[in-house]
This record gives C-alpha cells, sequence and structure tokens, in this order.
C-alpha cells in the first residue's frame, strides 16, 4: 500500500477536483503499491470529509455487476461507493450540469433496508427479509479521473464514479418481479434502449447481499433506512445540458430526469 501521506494527499485532490481544472491523474499510474485496498482507504477519506463538512451518507452505491464492467476494469468482483443524500432526488428530478465531468445516466432498481443486514455471511434470504421496498431509479455517474477510470481501484478511489441518483416511487419487494424486471431507456427523442435486472449478477438482491458482506469486512455494516443502488441493467447514456432522460421498469414504475 502506498504512504498514508499519499492517499491523504490523493483523498485532497479528488475533494479539489473541478471539471474547469479537468479531472485528476489516475492513481494507477503514479502510485507504487496501489491497490483496491488502497482505494477504499481513500473513498474512506473522501467521505470522512465529506461527512465533516455537513453532508449525510443515505447509503450506498454498488458498481461492476456485470461481467463485461468486471472485464473492462480488470476487476474479479463488484465494487461500492457512497450515495449521499445531499445527491439523491425525487423523481422527475433536475440537475445541474456545471460541475460535472463527463456525467452519464444508468438506470437501476434501488432497494431501501426495512432492518439491518449484517455480514459476512449474510444469505439471500436474509438478504430478502431485511428489505423494505424497492424503487426504480436512475445512478447519475460521472467521473473526477482524467479520462475516466480505466481499473478497479481507481474506480474505487472515486467513489465508484457515483455522484447522484434519483428514485421512483417505493414499490413493495416482489422476488421474482425484481429478478425478472425489464426497463425501457429513452433519452430525449431517441429510440428506446431494453435493459433487463437478469444482467445484473443474475438478480439485484444478490448486489446487497454481496454489499453486506463487503462492509463487513471493512468493519461496518447495511443498516434500516439505507438506500443500495444496485447496479445498471444497460449501457450508460451520456448526459449534456437539456438532456431529458426517463425510464419505464413496467410494474416496479418509472424514473425521470432533466438537465439544465
Amino acid at each position: 500500500m502506498p504512504p498514508a501521506s499519499a492517499l491523504a494527499s490523493l483523498s485532497a485532490e479528488l475533494l479539489a477536483a473541478a471539471p474547469e481544472r479537468g479531472g485528476i491523474e489516475p492513481p494507477s499510474r503514479r502510485l507504487t503499491g496501489w491497490d483496491e485496498a488502497s482505494a477504499y482507504e481513500v473513498q474512506r477519506l473522501v467521505v470522512e470529509r465529506r461527512v465533516a463538512a455537513g453532508e449525510r451518507v443515505a447509503g450506498y452505491k454498488v458498481g461492476l455487476t456485470t461481467a463485461a464492467a468486471r472485464a473492462a476494469m480488470g476487476g474479479d468482483a463488484p465494487i461500492y461507493g457512497r450515495l449521499f443524500a445531499g445527491t439523491a432526488h425525487a423523481t422527475p428530478a433536475r440537475i445541474e450540469g456545471a460541475g460535472l465531468f463527463a456525467p452519464m445516466v444508468e438506470p437501476e432498481i434501488a432497494f431501501v433496508l426495512g432492518r439491518d443486514l449484517p455480514g459476512p455471511e449474510a444469505t439471500a434470504a436474509e438478504a430478502a427479509a431485511a428489505v423494505g421496498h424497492v424503487a426504480p431509479a436512475f445512478e447519475v455517474v460521472d467521473s473526477r479521473i482524467a479520462g475516466w477510470a480505466r481499473c478497479a481501484p481507481d474506480l474505487i478511489a472515486d467513489n465508484g464514479a457515483g455522484c447522484g441518483a434519483v428514485l421512483g416511487a417505493p414499490a413493495a419487494y416482489d422476488a421474482d418481479a425484481v429478478r425478472t424486471a425489464t426497463c425501457q431507456l429513452r433519452v430525449d427523442d431517441g429510440e428506446p434502449v431494453r435493459g433487463s435486472a437478469s444482467a445484473v449478477l443474475g438478480d439485484p438482491l444478490l448486489a446487497v447481499v454481496w454489499l453486506a458482506n463487503a462492509l463487513a469486512g471493512h468493519g461496518r455494516l447495511l443498516r434500516r433506512g439505507d438506500v443500495v443502488l444496485t447496479g445498471s441493467m444497460t449501457a450508460p447514456a451520456p448526459l449534456r445540458p437539456g438532456t431529458r432522460v426517463a425510464a419505464d421498469f413496467g410494474p416496479l414504475g418509472t424514473v425521470a430526469l432533466a438537465v439544465h
């Protein structure tokens, strides 16, 4: 692992990154010993400073939940980042494009926990029993790393590229309905893109199970009220000022976002 001073410096760079200055140089190109453990420590430092500044963590995002995404990042497992309350919006949402680098949107199923779910040996049955409700959602992803992250540790340090979410109306959790859910994503007046929940680890509930067990390895647990974004059902779609995005998840509901 790189020295603690190097990790602290990197966390400060990520906090200070701004579009007008461009993204930061990828850590993987400049830090010896850079790995996932180092990256989660940087993420922790960033979160700690954001919370100290008055922000509140509302939950988590799980990334790299498809085989293609893991292959692209050279990872062999999902990763996680934090969702902050101030960046979680109800549908229909309008967000500012200013302050973002190269944002994209991903349609996902969000789980909201009705009770705590401790690891490190959480099961799918325990996770299902812990779910309070689900909701259709958009995750807004963006990269503070120049040219986007190209490996899993870089992505982890950058909060999994997570920078916000839009949540639809709550829906009762039905295991079969969620596992077989589909969505149609439409950007502006373009043709809809179809996605499937089965792309997310075969069942989005398994992203919740993975997260509970991964957090236990870092001394944390999923708690009642936590929101979990479980991973994209389609390829991400670019966002630009003026873009309007909508997704229809069938029985699970709809979600809409506009960028201005």
